[in-house]
């Protein structure tokens, strides 16, 4: 059975700077040679180590993350393979490209049941190419609360967690929060924890997100 989606077409996911990069690099078309599920899994812990969109240093192009999350996306996963993405034993990175499938191309109603296991997950890994160290626990809270912030925002957010922390959970929650309720978030520091983000609200509040936040190469 596949993953239930969002419906939206797979070149609209993504920023459409980053797709058109990926869509035309060589490495995304080396990628048409891998036919399974499994040669891209083994595609993703030999050629990631970090899993933010673009290239780091002096090539600008997009990552090898993002090229492979876009050939899963062609792949059509189903929930299976998608467990088995989640819960992979060998790589984090093989693990983060599952949450990041699921951020942009599933049903918004189903996030919640598909990342609630994992919010206390203490597996660490580096999101970003700096090498600050982080847990997918965090990293999958933080994916969610991008998505709070930017559906509730009238100025959509701007940003990718890809360095995971820098807010701090709890401004980052605060933020959603204090958006949740009309209030100015520029004004006053509130109070909270990703934890008063109910079950409920998040599930209401997903289910009218909206594009991808953009992403800034």
């Amino acid at each position: 059975m596949e993953i239930q989606t969002s419906g939206k077409p797979i070149d609209s996911l993504l920023e459409k700077v980053l797709c058109m990069n990926i869509l035309s690099s060589d490495y995304f078309k080396e990628l048409y040679a891998l036919k399974t599920y499994h040669e891209v899994i083994d595609e993703v812990y030999n050629q990631v180590d970090h899993v933010e969109p673009w290239m780091t240093g002096n090539c600008r192009g997009p990552s090898s993350a993002f090229c492979l999350l876009y050939k899963f996306f062609t792949m059509k996963l189903t929930v299976k393979q998608m467990h088995g993405l989640l819960k992979h034993p060998d790589s984090p990175y093989i693990r983060a490209v599952g949450f990041l499938y699921l951020r942009y191309l599933a049903d918004p109603k189903t996030l919640w049941n598909w990342c609630e296991p994992y919010i206390k997950d203490d597996e660490e890994f580096s999101p970003g190419s700096n090498g600050k160290m982080t847990t997918m626990g965090v990293y999958v809270r933080d994916l969610l609360l991008v998505l709070l912030r930017h559906s509730l925002s009238p100025h959509p957010c701007a940003s990718y967690p890809s360095d995971h922390g820098q807010l701090g959970e709890d401004e980052a929650a605060n933020k959603a929060i204090r958006l949740d309720r009309g209030v100015d978030t520029t004004r006053g520091r509130g109070h909270g924890s990703a934890a008063a983000i109910s079950k409920g609200r998040i599930v209401s509040l997903l289910r009218s997100t909206g594009p991808a936040p953009r992403l800034d190469p």
